[in-house]
């Protein structure tokens, strides 16, 4: 006689991944855009980023090197 658990297998409650919960704690806003400093300006890619100019970090290779260095402010 064959058992009936073997051959009908269902997933029990517990085998069953639990689900991750949000998290309730907010990140702080992050600066999405920069700006190069006055007297400064930045050769990113293929142009030149002259004082005042926008500039993103995706343009750049290391934006917190730029920011140490004084050559670019957040905005």
């Amino acid at each position: 006689m064959a058992d009936d658990k073997d051959t009908l297998e269902t997933p029990e409650a517990d085998d069953a991944p639990a689900k991750k919960k949000a998290s309730t704690k907010k990140s702080p806003p992050k600066a999405t855009g920069y700006v190069v400093a006055p007297g400064r300006s930045i050769a990113a890619g293929s142009r030149v980023i002259g004082p005042g100019g926008s500039i993103t970090a995706d343009e750049v290779a290391d934006i917190e090197a730029l920011i140490k260095g004084g050559f670019v402010l957040r905005a």
